[in-house]
């Protein structure tokens, strides 16, 4: 798709995007978000990633969504795989996508403001 996709339109609904470059990336937008709230939540609290993604996984959880269980949450961000084409590398998640509209939300309500997570 990223080598014939790219002149193709998308459609769906009132949404539209030029090229699958810019849907898959609107695609993976969220998940690119809650990368960046692990990076900077790890910087600002001088802890390991992995201390930082374990947090952030745990303290989501909390947040009354459809996911519950903060291993499965972890791997929203951690279960990928990688395709190289002649265009680039490309991370393909297994999950594509939040369960509901209700949990996008919530969980964008949170990224936004910077995601301030207790500490234990």
């Amino acid at each position: 798709m990223m080598v014939y996709g790219k002149g193709v339109i998308f459609r769906n609904g009132p949404y539209e995007w030029n090229g699958f470059q810019s849907l898959f990336n609107d695609a993976i937008g969220w998940i690119s978000i809650l990368e960046e709230v692990i990076r900077e939540y790890s910087y600002k609290n001088r802890t390991s990633s992995e201390k930082a993604e374990k947090e952030i996984a745990e303290y989501l959880s909390s947040l009354d969504l459809t996911a519950k269980n903060p291993d499965y949450i972890k791997g929203w961000w951690s279960n990928y795989e990688i395709v190289t084409t002649e265009y680039g590398v490309y991370p393909l998640y297994e999950v594509e996508h939040p369960r509901s509209f209700d949990d996008l939300r919530k969980n964008h309500t949170k990224w936004m403001r910077h995601i301030q997570i207790p500490r234990g």
